[in-house]
């Protein structure tokens, strides 16, 4: 132990005190550097982070297989939906209706246009009803209000005039043609909703 002391003493002879001084500044500042570039490269992290989380609220990431499944519903929804729709409209159009002057045809017609509209939306309502668990509530929401509308429609169709009836008063007829133009506007609306939807979704390849 004393020759331990003896050597400690002749190495601070040796370089001096301010020796002594200078080695431990440099610790200190090796210390005070290497804090600092610590709390810089922290910094740093913690912005990417902040970036990657917010990347993350703005987009849903799916696996190709879950995407693939889904893009199927929509194309299967989108196809019978708008099936219905246009079929719904000929029950009672907005616009100019090209029909022969002979009623015995136009009653063809109109029989005809029924029949296409019940079995467009059977069809689109049922596809509905088996997808719903699949779809987010949004969605389902604007698919939902489109077959109420409709049904409305093929409902309230057999009591109009054009279907041979006199059964609904003045107020129920213009209520139908009314919401012949509010089922387009939510058809354009569901469209609208179902593109931004599939256009935030970040598909990974798992």
């Amino acid at each position: 132990m004393k020759e331990v002391i003896q050597t400690a003493l002749a190495i601070l002879g040796s370089v001096g005190i301010g020796g002594a001084i200078v080695a431990a500044l440099s610790s200190w500042l090796g210390k005070v550097w290497a804090e600092r570039l610590m709390a810089k490269e922290s910094a740093k992290y913690r912005e990417e982070l902040e970036r990657l989380t917010k990347q993350l609220e703005r987009k849903n990431y799916v696996s190709k297989v879950r995407f693939d499944a889904e893009f199927a519903i929509y194309r299967e929804l989108c196809a019978l939906t708008d099936e219905m729709e246009r079929a719904v409209y000929m029950l009672f159009p907005a616009g100019v209706d090209h029909l022969p002057k002979d009623e015995d045809s136009q009653r063809e017609i109109f029989a005809q246009r029924y029949k296409n509209a019940s079995s467009a939306y059977f069809n689109a309502s049922k596809s509905l009803s088996k997808n719903s668990a699949f779809i987010p509530k949004e969605i389902f929401d604007l698919f939902d209000k489109m077959e109420n509308l409709c049904r409305i429609q093929v409902n309230l169709y057999p009591y109009s005039l054009r279907a041979g009836a006199n059964k609904l008063d003045t107020g129920h007829e213009q209520g139908c043609w009314d919401r012949t133009q509010e089922i387009e506007l939510v058809y354009k609306e569901l469209q609208e909703k179902l593109r931004a939807h599939l256009k935030q979704l970040d598909v990974l390849d798992l």
